[in-house]
């Protein structure tokens, strides 16, 4: 009836996690490009096989992962090519080819018609400024790139002075995290050119890490320490003090000027 009071005779108390969408294999990633209307069964093979040449993704287990280099690439393709790196645009390509061979539509007259849209959006990403990529690059992937890193906290700690910002090799393949006060500080936190953006965590982690003294500068007589930061092994000279800043290099680049004195001597 209207207004009688109502009282629970059970109650369920349940908690509930949403997951993530399962990562694709192989056979279900060619089963969504075929729902989207990607592709042919004559080409499949080739594309599985691209995408692993180029260091796109790598197969661990039967399981597609994303490599760094590919989600890079996707993101710029979606920001300065959205109209080609759309779903429905290969899917409607993939009609009018169709289409050309059925010799229902003139070839020259579609590829010309391609060619004009394409033509502008590579003469657009041809005057990009390359710092502007990376920016946008560390804006969206910052999370992969700064791991429990806030935005402010990203001081070089080699020269205390610059920030660490990301970057792409100019003379390679390879990109990195480095001092933005390049070339007077040519600190490098971690280089990805060789690593996967998914690695497995070490054993030894920053925050269970001590500080290991390595010895006694000959000329000061000063500690020097080897420690960990959020972007790797570093070694530091003296100790640190309020309002100080002690001199500090990373484990690779104290390896390097090692390797060369020794060279030179």
């Amino acid at each position: 009836m209207v207004k009688d009071l109502v009282f629970p005779v059970n109650v369920h108390l349940g908690q509930h996690f949403t997951k993530p969408p399962s990562r694709y294999s192989e056979g279900a990633l060619i089963k969504k490009l075929e729902e989207l209307g990607i592709g042919r069964p004559s080409t499949y093979a080739s594309i599985m096989e691209v995408l692993q040449d180029r260091k796109y993704v790598t197969a661990k287990s039967r399981v597609l992962h994303p490599e760094f280099r590919g989600r890079m690439v996707s993101a710029f393709l979606l920001h300065h090519f959205s109209e080609v790196a759309d779903y429905s645009f290969t899917a409607n390509m993939e009609t009018e080819l169709d289409n050309v061979s059925a010799g229902s539509t003139e070839w020259k007259g579609l590829l010309k018609d391609y060619w004009e849209r394409f033509s502008k959006y590579c003469a657009d990403a041809s005057k990009l400024d390359g710092r502007k990529v990376e920016r946008m690059l560390e804006e969206k992937f910052g999370p992969i790139l700064f791991p429990d890193v806030d935005k402010d906290s990203r001081i070089c700690p080699s020269c205390s002075e610059g920030t660490l910002r990301f970057n792409v090799s100019r003379y390679g393949e390879g990109y990195f995290i480095g001092c933005d006060r390049h070339p007077k500080c040519k600190y490098i936190a971690r280089s990805f050119s060789q690593q996967e953006d998914e690695t497995e965590p070490t054993e030894e982690s920053p925050k269970s890490f001590t500080p290991r003294l390595l010895g006694v500068m000959p000329d000061s007589d000063q500690k020097v320490f080897l420690k960990q930061g959020p972007y790797g092994y570093y070694v530091q000279n003296g100790e640190d003090k309020k309002g100080l800043f002690p001199k500090r290099a990373s484990l690779s680049e104290v390896k390097d000027r090692l390797y060369y004195s020794r060279r030179c001597n």
